[in-house]
């Protein structure tokens, strides 16, 4: 039978005596343990292994969650300028026809070229091209007017050399009251557009409600047209 009051010596064996010091003394030098003296424990832990080869890739897991969006990005540079585009198609023309006199302008007076008379012939001008009438503007200057006292422009056509006249309905009316402390001189008819020809002849007369006399100072009247 092993003694039980046997001992674990500095190499971690087990000495069971009463031959402790022959059986240690063996352990000790010769590293060997016999079964009737002693016991030898476990040794000294030795040095680590090398790493091992690296083992092979696992299978894809499953496709997570889409993550929330992220912020704004910042804004890129201007891009290069693009080609010039091609022209557009030519639009109509436009023109006007000044008209104006410097001396007193009755009631059915025509305005002409710095003239002004009852003879519509003496005071016409003629369309150059084709065209369309598209308005007339009007200012009576410094007339005084009263409530209600009105003044207007009225185009007048001939188509066959001043034998006869046809009102082109395209008028500008000057309202009252009117004065130098609160001038009101200017219209601006809202009359549809008349086609008119080359050759045509056109004079502007002047008529008057309310007060019927002269206008002192004459007026002015501007033709706007445009040219196809």
């Amino acid at each position: 039978m092993i003694n039980k009051n046997g001992y674990y010596n500095e190499h971690g064996q087990y000495v069971n005596p009463p031959n402790k010091f022959n059986c240690e003394s063996r352990c000790r030098d010769d590293r060997i343990c016999c079964c009737c003296c002693c016991r030898c424990g476990p040794g000294l832990p030795g040095p680590i292994g090398p790493t091992g080869a690296t083992g092979a890739i696992g299978a894809t897991g499953v496709t997570g969650p889409i993550g929330p969006t992220g912020v704004t990005g910042a804004i890129g540079p201007t891009g290069v300028t693009g080609p010039i585009g091609p022209t557009g198609a030519t639009g109509p023309g436009g023109s006007t026809i000044y008209l104006g006199t410097d001396q007193s302008l009755g009631n059915n007076d025509f305005l002409g070229l710095g003239t002004s008379s009852p003879s519509f012939i003496r005071n016409t001008l003629v369309v150059p091209q084709n065209a369309t009438l598209i308005g007339i503007v009007l200012s009576v200057r410094t007339e005084p007017l009263a409530v209600g006292d009105t003044v207007s422009a009225r185009i007048i056509r001939s188509t066959d050399c001043g034998n006869t006249t046809v009102d082109t309905g395209i008028i500008a009316t000057v309202t009252g009251p009117s004065s130098a402390a609160a001038p009101n001189c200017c219209a601006v008819s809202v009359s549809p557009p008349v086609a008119v020809n080359r050759c045509d002849l056109l004079a502007v007369q002047i008529t008057r409600t309310g007060n019927l006399s002269a206008l002192a100072n004459g007026a002015a009247a501007t033709i706007i047209f445009s040219i196809p």
